[in-house]
C-alpha cells in the first residue's frame, strides 16, 4: 500500500522516460535525495506543466511504496524562485554546479533537513554575492565537512605551528597541513603558499549568512575550485563531474 509523503525539494536533474513521463531525482527536506517518476509530465495538459524546472524550490507529494526504487510525484507546487543570475550570468552556473555536487555525493534516502536549509541558503546567497565563486568554494569545503573528511588549514598537524606559515603541504589523506620543517614524504600532497592557507581557513570560519560580506582578496589566479573537487575525489569512489563549470567563459 502507497503512503503519501508531503516534502519540499530541490529537483537536481531529470531524464525523459517512455514517451511523456520523466524521471526525476531531487533534494528533499524529509527523504534527501530521491528518485521519482512524473507520469503524462510531457503531455499538454499535465498538472506539473512548467513546474518541474531546477533553481525553484518546490512542494512536493509523493506515493510512496516501501521497497520501490522510484517512487511517484502526485501534486507539486513551486514555493520559490531562485535568481542567482541577478548579480551576474555566471552565478547561475555556479548554482547548477552545486545542484551537481548534490547529485553526485550524497545517497539515495539520506535526509539531514539542517543540511537541506543551508543549501537553500547557499543558493540565495547567490542572489547577493559580487563573485559566484566564494559560494561555490564555500559549499565545497562545508560539503567535505557534512560527508566526514573536514580539511584543516589553521595549523601544522605535527607541531602545531599555526598561521601564517610561509607555505605548507596539504595532504589529501588525512586532509591536514604540515609545514616545511614538518613535512613527510606523503603521495597525493599540493603545496600551499602563505596567502592561500589564510584565504581558505577566513572563508572555512566565515558564517553563511555574512558571505554577501567576505572580502574575496584572491592570491593571484589560484582556482580553489580544481583544488576542493580534487580533495573530494580523493575520498569518493567515483569522480565528479561538474558539466555545469564547463559553461564558464575561458579565465573564470
Amino acid at each position: 500500500m502507497n503512503e503519501l509523503l508531503n516534502t519540499r525539494a530541490l529537483l537536481l536533474k531529470s531524464v525523459r522516460f517512455q514517451e511523456s513521463s520523466k524521471i526525476l531525482t531531487f533534494y528533499s527536506r524529509e527523504a534527501g535525495r530521491i528518485s521519482v517518476i512524473a507520469k503524462g509530465v510531457l503531455r499538454p495538459k499535465s498538472p506539473f506543466g512548467g513546474k518541474l524546472e531546477t533553481l525553484r524550490e518546490l512542494e512536493i507529494i509523493l506515493a510512496v511504496k516501501e521497497n520501490r526504487n522510484i517512487q511517484t510525484l502526485t501534486e507539486v507546487e513551486i514555493i520559490r524562485l531562485f535568481h542567482p543570475e541577478r548579480k551576474h550570468p555566471d552565478h547561475m552556473i555556479y548554482a547548477l554546479a552545486i545542484l551537481e555536487l548534490i547529485d553526485q555525493t550524497l545517497a539515495e534516502g539520506h535526509s539531514d533537513p539542517v543540511f537541506y536549509d543551508f543549501l537553500q541558503a547557499m543558493l540565495a546567497s547567490l542572489e547577493e554575492v559580487s563573485d559566484g565563486r566564494v559560494v561555490l568554494w564555500y559549499f565545497l569545503l562545508k560539503l567535505c565537512s557534512f560527508l566526514g573528511f573536514r580539511p584543516r588549514f589553521s595549523d601544522c598537524q605535527s607541531c602545531r605551528s599555526p598561521l601564517p606559515l610561509e607555505s605548507a603541504i596539504f595532504s589529501f589523506s588525512d586532509g591536514t597541513i604540515y609545514c616545511s620543517d614538518c613535512s613527510p614524504l606523503m603521495v597525493n600532497t599540493r603545496r600551499l603558499n602563505s596567502d592561500q592557507l589564510t584565504f581558505l581557513h577566513r572563508l572555512q570560519q566565515q558564517h553563511h549568512q555574512h558571505l554577501p560580506e567576505f572580502n574575496l582578496e584572491l592570491p593571484g589566479k589560484h582556482d580553489y575550485t580544481e583544488f576542493l573537487t580534487a580533495y573530494l575525489n580523493h575520498h569518493l569512489d567515483h569522480p565528479l563531474h561538474l558539466n555545469a563549470l564547463e559553461m564558464l567563459p575561458a579565465g573564470r
